[in-house]
Parts: C-alpha cells; structure tokens; sequence
C-alpha cells in the first residue's frame, strides 16, 4: 500500500513505544503544507506486520479553558 501511495507526505517520527509484537509510532505528515499528527498502532505477527492502525489529526488551538495545560508540539 506504501508503494502505491500517490504523492506521500514529508513523515517526521516524533516517538516509538512498545515492546513484544506491539508499538506505537508517533509522527507529524506535511502534505505540502497540510500538517497532520499521526498514531500508528502496528501489531507484528511473526517477524511481519499482521494489523496497522492509523489516526490522523489536523492541528488546532486549543479552546481557551484548556490552553493553560497544552505544550506546543514538535515541528
């Protein structure tokens, strides 16, 4: 599917956490200016992945009663 993919973002891998068949890939896409944050939940099955899961998240400004808790994410 990765090879497919017509004009694939810029990709910046921000953390990778997990151990054992499970991870998490943390990252930020630039589609040419749109920016988005990206979960990978990527499931391995004998040494190959057998589930990926994406969530994707634009950016945005927090509303003003949580801006107080928020840190900037990485560029």
């Amino acid at each position: 599917m990765q090879q497919e993919y017509p004009n694939p973002p810029s990709i910046r891998i921000l953390r990778i956490t997990g151990s054992g068949d499970n991870f998490v890939v943390l990252g930020r896409s630039d589609y040419g200016g749109d920016v988005y944050y990206v979960a990978n939940v990527v499931e391995f099955r004998d040494g190959r992945i057998a589930r990926e899961t994406r969530i994707d998240g634009a950016p945005f400004e927090p509303p003003e009663w949580r801006a107080r808790y928020v840190t900037s994410p990485p560029q």
